[in-house]
């Protein structure tokens, strides 16, 4: 805390880690990671008796269907020309401005009752189905965040920080003329959105 008294008094402190982000999109217009999202779904079932109706089975299957679109997904054309290598060892290529496709999750599901002595007093129930939440969207809105093409930099540690003295203005420390870091760490992600299949490959690799 005495570190923070003193730099609200514009003393010299050092920190730990100074670090801020500032837009390079042309007019330095702020970067809206925006994303929309849609999941209509639709649940059919059927029951069958049996054994005078003393065994009842019940099919159902639910059909969800994730729809998600934006207008914020830039293209780095930097990762777009490098080959990458999937969970197969195969070459692929990535564009973070294409969202994965959209893709119908289908839980089936079935359920019986049957009453063993025919009165009600004894009863076997059971059932198996795949039953699946609400796709974590946050995966998708991570793909248009951390694109490399939107947002620039500034990050010292230790006496580094010593330079930049405590302002309330946010946008002291923002060049003048914002551009990328001469080196930029790409972090990259490719999900494969399927109730029984959730990818997550991270692949991360340094441009200089």
């Amino acid at each position: 805390m005495s570190d923070f008294y003193k730099a609200t008094k514009g003393d010299t402190v050092t920190l730990a880690i100074f670090e801020q982000q500032y837009s390079v999109l042309p007019g330095k217009e702020i970067p809206v990671d925006k994303i929309t999202i849609h999941q209509p779904g639709v649940y059919v079932q059927d029951q069958v008796s049996a054994l005078d109706d003393r065994l009842n089975v019940t099919f159902g299957v639910r059909v969800d269907v994730p729809i998600y679109e934006s207008d914020a997904a830039y293209l780095n054309e930097q990762a777009a020309n490098l080959n990458f290598r999937d969970a197969d060892g195969s070459t692929i290529k990535l564009r973070t401005d294409k969202l994965p496709k959209t893709q119908a999750m289908f839980s089936p599901r079935v359920g019986f009752n049957y009453d063993v002595m025919g009165d009600r007093t004894f009863q076997l129930r059971g059932g198996v189905g795949v039953f699946t939440g609400r796709v974590p969207f946050v995966w998708l809105a991570n793909q248009i965040s951390n694109n490399g093409v939107t947002k620039g930099s500034i990050r010292d540690q230790n006496a580094a920080t010593r330079k930049y003295i405590f302002s309330d203005d946010v946008t002291k420390y923002i060049p003048a003329d914002p551009k990328l870091a001469p080196v930029i760490i790409l972090r990259l992600r490719m999900r494969t959105l399927s109730f029984h299949n959730c990818s997550d490959l991270i692949l991360l690799r340094i441009i200089s």
